[in-house]
């Protein structure tokens, strides 16, 4: 709320406890979860009743909301009638899940005819090759995870009912995005029997394992810049304003274009001073063009930095660079041709020098001009414990 909203209920943390979450608040007060408390349906019923009370209050003014999820984020946590529904599922495993997922992006338009399936991660081994008796808990834990999916779906399908039962669904525009890729983290503490996995007493994540049968067909993960890594989900609604409905859209775009989106849609004009401090210009495009089918986002650069992993796409082109543990972090330059290679497997760099060149200057430029130097390889533990070693030196 002190960032401007009227109303607020969640948690900060990006990973919780979906039975009994930490730091859960209504507004800025504590809220103790009561029982068969479950987050994601928390927040999704709250959402619609922020949308019914927003109606009853007779306002005539437009409302803005915004639904963060924490879902399908670890732990492990879903509720057992939601995993039964895919307990039997994924007895297939990763191998013939990711071969299905790639037919039937290509077969419904969502991948170009052009983009290959990457090899298995070199990490992931062949599920033929897992022990019988490990197979039903590696199953489970992706049928966990595809719980913790569905529920949120179930979840965004009440905040629409909502809208439509208050007849706000035609003339609402609804964004629906993720943050990142599939997750390679192994996390696992707490009681890590099968019995336990999905419930409250466990603390698991679905790993590398899973993570790449996610990220079907790209390579890398979370954290990385490769596909794998940026290349998310954006569903939009408005029955409204959007002409060509059901269609798919490959004009890049990104988080950054959400808020020129917004503030274009509102009529608004963003402040050079904020308190009396001169403030950065707005970053990102809006997409409020597109949305209409009026036109495309002129051809721009888009940028990344995250633990120096670095890229920068501008139109097909793309340089991408895996960041080291070590000084000065930088990994070497890839270049792909995304329109001819979504996937990411045919490393253009050696013959496209002058284009690494180009897209590089163009990185180099917009890291020095918002301030990402120096680059840090680390993750965040491992930052977190050098300070603390750091710190220990110091006394």
């Amino acid at each position: 709320m002190q960032r401007g909203f009227d109303k607020y209920f969640g948690i900060i943390p990006g990973a919780a406890n979906y039975f009994d979450p930490a730091g859960l608040k209504n507004g800025n007060d504590p809220v103790k979860p009561g029982k068969d408390f479950y987050l994601t349906d928390a927040l999704s019923d709250t959402a619609a009743s922020y949308i019914q009370q927003h109606k009853d209050s007779k306002k005539q003014n437009p409302f803005f909301m915004y639904v963060a999820y924490n879902a399908p984020h670890w732990p492990l946590h879903a509720k057992d009638k939601d995993i039964k529904k895919y307990a039997d599922i994924y007895s297939i495993g990763w191998d013939k899940l990711r071969e299905q997922r790639y037919r039937k992006q290509q077969k419904t338009g969502l991948l170009e005819a052009s983009a290959k399936l990457n090899p298995r991660d070199a990490e992931v081994p062949a599920w033929v090759s897992i022990p019988e008796s490990e197979k039903e808990m590696w199953a489970k834990r992706m049928a966990v995870y595809a719980a913790q999916v569905d529920c949120l779906d179930q979840g965004v399908g009440r905040i629409i009912q909502a809208l439509k039962k208050n007849n706000l669904f035609d003339n609402t525009l609804i964004i629906f995005i993720s943050d990142n890729g599939g997750c390679a983290e192994n996390i696992s503490r707490e009681d890590k029997t099968i019995t336990a996995l999905g419930t409250g007493n466990s603390y698991e994540s679905y790993r590398i394992n899973w993570a790449n049968a996610s990220n079907t067909p790209f390579k890398m993960y979370k954290h990385w810049v490769h596909e794998g890594g940026i290349s998310a989900p954006c569903v939009i609604s408005w029955p409204n304003m959007i002409a060509n409905k059901g269609t798919v859209v490959n004009t890049p775009a990104h988080l950054i274009d959400l808020m020129p989106t917004f503030i274009n849609l509102a009529g608004a004009t963003y402040p050079q001073t904020f308190n009396g401090h001169n403030i950065s210009p707005l970053a990102g495009k809006s997409l409020l063009g597109i949305i209409k089918g009026e036109k495309n986002t002129p051809q721009r650069p888009i940028f990344w930095e995250h633990e120096a992993n670095r890229a920068v796409r501008l139109g097909n082109w793309k340089l991408v660079s895996k960041g080291t543990k070590t000084k000065p972090y930088t990994g070497p330059w890839e270049l792909y041709d995304i329109a001819a290679d979504r996937s990411e497997t045919n490393n253009l760099a050696k013959s496209q020098p002058g284009k690494v060149k180009e897209l590089e200057a163009m990185w180099n430029k917009w890291a020095t001009d918002n301030n990402v130097f120096p680059l840090n390889g680390k993750n965040n533990a491992e930052r977190t414990q050098a300070a603390g070693k750091n710190a220990g030196d110091d006394n």
